[in-house]
């Protein structure tokens, strides 16, 4: 008998898509894995938040939501344990005291649901009960 070969041709494409923060100090970078968008800055401009895509498509797939301390450089998530979801500059919404986030998180019934985590970590994740959104916003008394 003959034996025939084959051959197997394969693709991998891997999407990066990295932070940077141009300030006094001179031009950093803020994430260093993954594709990383979204960002947006505390409005006492400390902090900056982005994402982290964990699928393939950054206007639905979740995503974790990171903050970075600009001065001491601790980058740490927000939402332990939670993806965020949603349309980039919809998906999540800083305080304006600069405290907490609110986010839209999708629950395992495909309801979104918002979440509220305090950026210092100091009060404890939380849902807001019976209440689903598309775009949070905290506003001025948080």
């Amino acid at each position: 008998p003959t034996r025939r070969s084959s051959d197997l041709i394969t693709s991998a494409a891997l999407k990066q898509s990295t932070v940077w923060v141009h300030d006094k100090r001179g031009e950093r970078q803020i994430s260093l894995e993954g594709y990383s968008y979204d960002p947006q800055f505390t409005p006492d401009g400390r902090k900056l938040l982005y994402r982290i895509l964990k699928g393939s498509l950054p206007t639905s797939d979740p995503a974790e939501l990171r903050v970075v301390d600009l001065e001491s450089g601790l980058n740490e998530a927000v939402l332990t344990g939670l993806l965020v979801s949603g349309t980039p500059g919809y998906a999540y919404a800083i305080s304006p005291d600069s405290r907490n986030v609110v986010a839209v998180v999708v629950d395992r019934e495909g309801k979104r649901r918002l979440w509220i985590g305090s950026l210092d970590h100091q009060s404890a994740l939380h849902m807001v009960p019976n209440v689903e959104g598309y775009h949070p916003h905290l506003g001025s008394s948080g």
